[in-house]
């Protein structure tokens, strides 16, 4: 019997994705560094702890990180953790730190084997590599998830390109793939959401994959809820109107397979935020007013006060626009007048409206700049719908000069990755003249630009290669 076109093709679509994963993790861990945020401090330690004395508390293993807080260089107390029933806890959700401990058993067993103790430089130097290494693994996965995604919509070339504009022209490679922000889990589970929605066959198997997505990407950030709402409100409308007259009433099957993720992670983040921190959002938001937000505890402004400045400044400032640190987003935006207008599927919509409202609620955030980074980090959160948006652009890419304005757009986004994830953060333009927490209009200076500086500084130095060198105290 003759094998069909659609089987004979899946061994080079795996070898392809293999081929994919592999090239993303090497070009991703070629910098051969790591960027150690403070908002991942706990993230990199929480495995080492839930292996080692099956704890989530960061005992022993985040106070070498306080000196800076402690002596006032910095101005602020240790945000990224809280003192709870006399244990330091991540004020972070902890999910992503969760989904990454598999990733961190060797680890593990090294430093038990080599007797490597909480605090030590060896363990800050390790808790590092595992940082960036799971971040990597993390974001790579993500890429070639999408890669499969996108196949049921494009041709193996489309998908195989987009899949590159997605890992390697976009921040996820200079910020996603170099340290475990939230925004790494949240591109993860929105890839995941969009490939089980065009993967969907009516099954409940189907359904819980939705919904296991959309549970991931809540529980990773409450904010992604402006997302999940109107795709579980699209769901369960189009199950209820496809149910036989008469039997509404009865809750469909494919709709409690929605739910069931939805209330196991969520009956798990709720216990989670009620044990350790008696409410239920937990410690995060209280994190804002340590770091010194002026407004509310979520760190919102009070009122609509520089609304405008954030809208426009999160796509156009020279310094932190979308447009300009990624320019192909422009394009995004064309694709998603075509999918709104043409609506195949039934859900891209609900999708498109819940992005927007991601984007405006950071653009009220008082800080919507995102502090120290390069580029427009927050909006990191929602660069799987920007490519996916993509997809009419590729189909209408028919002529030479389309093609080649897409590729100039896509090489010059390609650069500037490079530079976020080889030269970032030389020049040190978040930090001087003066800190862009103190002057935030400064990312709209137009004869001050990050990029420039970066550039100038040159490639920054590593820290994997400086402790390998011998220096192990940097960390």
């Amino acid at each position: 019997m003759q094998e069909s076109p659609q089987a004979a093709r899946r061994p080079k679509v795996r070898r392809r994705a293999i081929a994919l994963f592999c090239l993303f993790v090497v070009i991703y861990l070629a910098n051969l560094r790591v960027l150690a945020p403070d908002d991942t401090i706990p993230a990199r330690y929480i495995p080492f702890s839930i292996l080692s004395r099956h704890s989530l508390n960061v005992d022993g293993y985040v106070e070498p990180h306080f000196a800076g807080y402690l002596n006032g260089m910095i101005g602020y107390g240790p945000y990224f953790v809280a003192r709870v029933n006399g244990h330091w806890m991540s004020v972070y959700p902890v999910v992503q730190s969760l989904i990454v401990t598999p990733l961190f058993v060797p680890a593990a067993v090294l430093a038990h084997y080599r007797g490597i103790q909480p605090g030590t430089s060896a363990m800050r130097f390790l808790a590092l590599a595992m940082d960036k290494l799971s971040a990597t693994i993390l974001a790579a996965l993500g890429a070639v998830l999408f890669y499969f995604a996108l196949l049921r919509v494009l041709p193996n070339t489309g998908a195989t390109l987009l899949a590159l504009v997605y890992a390697l022209a976009s921040p996820t490679w200079s910020v996603s793939a170099q340290a475990l922000w939230l925004q790494n889990l949240t591109e993860f589970t929105l890839v995941l959401l969009i490939w089980a929605l065009l993967a969907d066959d009516g099954s409940r198997r189907a359904a819980a994959w939705i919904g296991l997505a959309l549970a991931l990407a809540v529980a990773n950030k409450l904010t992604n809820a402006l997302i999940a709402f109107p795709i579980i409100a699209w769901f369960v409308l189009r199950e209820m109107r496809q149910q036989p007259e008469g039997k509404k009433a009865a809750a469909p099957a494919r709709i409690l397979s929605l739910f069931v993720p939805l209330a196991a992670l969520g009956l798990f983040v709720l216990w989670y935020n009620f044990h350790y921190f008696g409410n239920i959002l937990g410690a995060y938001t209280a994190a804002f007013a340590t770091l010194g937000y002026s407004g509310v505890a979520s760190g919102f402004r009070g009122g609509w006060s520089g609304f405008f400045e954030g809208a426009a400044g999160l796509l156009i400032s020279p310094n932190r626009g979308l447009f300009f640190f990624v320019p192909w987003t422009i394009l995004s935006i064309w694709g998603a007048v075509r999918l709104w207008r043409e609506s195949t599927f039934g859900w891209e919509r609900w999708l498109l409206a819940g992005s927007f409202l991601i984007y405006l609620m950071y653009a009220k955030l008082e800080r919507w700049y995102g502090g120290y980074t390069f580029g427009p980090r927050y909006l990191v959160d929602i660069l799987p719908v920007l490519v996916f948006c993509l997809v009419p652009v590729w189909r209408a890419a028919t002529t030479a000069p389309r093609r080649a304005a897409i590729a100039v757009l896509v090489a010059i986004a390609l650069g500037i990755q490079v530079l976020g994830a080889f030269y970032y953060p030389g020049g040190e333009w978040n930090e001087t003249p003066v800190t862009v927490d103190v002057m935030p209009e400064r990312v709209w200076n137009w004869h001050d630009l990050q990029i420039v500086r970066v550039l100038r500084a040159g490639p920054a130095p590593s820290r994997l290669l400086d402790h390998l060198r011998g220096n192990h105290e940097n960390y």
